[in-house]
């Protein structure tokens, strides 16, 4: 009975061990939705070195950035997107009056 009773104990810990990484995991892959997530690079109004964007490409990630609202941004971050949204804006209409 002793021996029954180690041998269940050890296949306990061994299947726990197992399937431990599994649970850290989280949700099942199914189930899992992509956090969505604030845009740095953006909100603080710098350059990050790896974005290089013209400014119609910058303008369309402000409006998608801006779109996502306060399930990801608070409403002072929002009025900074849509204060780089305006500048932005400008920029591009200022860069077509030289044509």
């Amino acid at each position: 009975m002793r021996r029954i009773a180690s041998l269940v104990s050890a296949v306990a810990v061994s299947l726990l061990i197992v399937a431990s990484p599994l649970f850290s995991a989280g949700k099942p892959m199914e189930m899992k939705a992509q956090p969505q997530r604030k845009d740095e690079c953006l909100l603080l109004a710098r350059n990050c070195v790896d974005d290089i964007y013209t400014v119609q490409q910058r303008i369309d990630r402000l409006r998608k950035e801006i779109e996502k609202g306060t399930r990801v941004y608070t409403p002072r971050e929002l009025l900074k997107l849509n204060d780089a949204l305006s500048d932005a804006y400008r920029e591009l209409s200022d860069t077509n009056k030289g044509y």
